[in-house]
Formats: structure tokens, C-alpha cells, sequence
């Protein structure tokens, strides 16, 4: 299969309705996160206890909450950190998952050692691991962002090494073993590309996810 036709197929794929239609709320939300100083009504921490839980009108968008603040300055507002958890969250397990996954895959010594210690992190639930840092060194971007991370990791890293022990005995890669190939070239050249799509697939669920743990540790 030639590129041309890897592009075709992918241009084709975005351009599908639901496709479209996702690519573009995604972008809306990310345009109004970074637009937001100039889209929001008002400061979203100001508060004004005579306009508390205002309905929906020309001053206050999507009304306001009990102490009076606009809700929708404080949705634009917040979707900029929100975004910059859930790329950071994703982009961090991701990394580490990849690169722990081939030592667990690739490297069999170290197979069992990894998996035992992943297999120990992913016993713990993830938001009361995430709750219990936060409440021990205080509420910050970095700590949430940690709190996320490592109970991503271990899932990311079964998926890596999975992959890996699924391709590691394929005739092109034996071939390269063969050929006398380092193994550094082996891996970025043959093993890698093939965790991509994986990835790029548990990279959303991350995303959400850690939306999802960042707004509960909010509270």
C-alpha cells in the first residue's frame, strides 16, 4: 500500500460526518479556551450575591451559580485547564507507558519484575490514589497531573508490551535479528510504528479520563 493511498484512506476517514463533526466541536472548544479573556462576559471569580442563581439571559449566557458567578466565563475559563490536564495527562502516560512497555515486551529479564509492580499499581483504585496525593502535598497543577498519570501507566504499558509480544516473532523482525540489526534500529524502526495506532486510540480514553478525575478532584 503506497502513501498516496494511506492519505487518501485517512482524508477520507476525517471527512466522514461523524468524523467532521467531532474534529470540529473539538476545535470549537479549544479556539474557546484560548479565546476566553476576550469571549468571556465577565470574571468568573467575581461575585456578585444579588445576581446568585440567575437564569439564562443576556447578562449571564448559561445563568449563574450560588454565590453569583457567570457560569459560562467559568466553563470558557476552566476548559483551558481542563484541556491542558488532559493533554498533559495523556502525553505523559503515553511516554512513560511506551517506554516501560518495551522493557516489559522486547526485554524479557524485565518482564516479570514490571508486571508485578504494574499489576500492584493498578490494584489501587485510581481516584483514591489521586485523592490521597492531592490531600498530601496540596492542591496543583503538577500534583493532579501526577495523580493522573500513574494509574494510566500500568494500562498503557499492557497495552505496549501486548502489542509487542503479538509482533516480536514476526518474520520481518526475525529477519532483522538475523541481519545482525541493532537493537535500538529494531525498535524504533519496526516496534514502534506498530504501537501507534493502539496508542493514539488509549491516548483519548486518557483524555477523558483524566478530565473527568481532574473536575471530581475539583471538588
Amino acid at each position: 500500500m503506497t502513501e498516496r493511498t494511506l492519505l487518501t484512506g485517512l482524508l477520507r476517514r476525517l471527512l466522514s460526518p461523524t468524523a467532521f463533526t467531532a474534529c470540529f466541536l473539538l476545535v470549537l472548544v479549544i479556539v474557546m479556551a484560548l479565546l476566553a479573556p476576550w469571549l468571556g462576559t465577565s470574571d468568573p471569580t467575581q461575585i456578585n450575591p444579588a445576581s446568585r442563581l440567575a437564569p439564562i439571559g443576556a447578562e449571564h449566557w448559561l445563568g449563574s451559580d450560588a454565590f453569583g458567578r457567570d457560569i459560562y466565563s467559568r466553563v470558557i475559563y476552566g476548559a483551558r485547564v481542563s484541556i491542558i490536564v488532559g493533554l498533559g495527562a495523556a502525553s505523559l502516560s503515553l511516554l512513560f507507558g511506551l517506554f516501560i512497555g518495551i522493557l516489559a515486551g522486547y526485554f524479557r529479564v524485565f518482564d516479570a519484575i514490571i508486571m508485578r509492580i504494574m499489576d500492584g499499581i493498578m490494584a489501587i483504585p485510581s481516584i483514591l490514589l489521586a485523592i490521597s496525593l492531592v490531600a498530601l502535598t496540596g492542591g496543583s497543577l503538577l500534583t493532579v497531573l501526577v495523580a493522573i498519570v500513574i494509574p494510566e501507566v500500568p494500562r498503557v504499558v499492557r497495552l505496549v508490551r501486548g502489542v509487542i509480544l503479538s509482533i516480536r516473532h514476526e518474520p520481518y523482525v526475525e529477519a532483522a535479528v538475523t541481519l545482525g540489526t541493532r537493537t535500538p534500529r529494531i525498535i524504533f524502526r519496526h516496534i514502534i510504528p506498530n504501537t501507534w495506532a493502539p496508542l493514539i486510540v488509549q491516548g483519548t480514553y486518557i483524555f477523558a479520563s483524566a478530565i473527568l478525575i481532574e473536575s471530581t478532584l475539583s471538588f
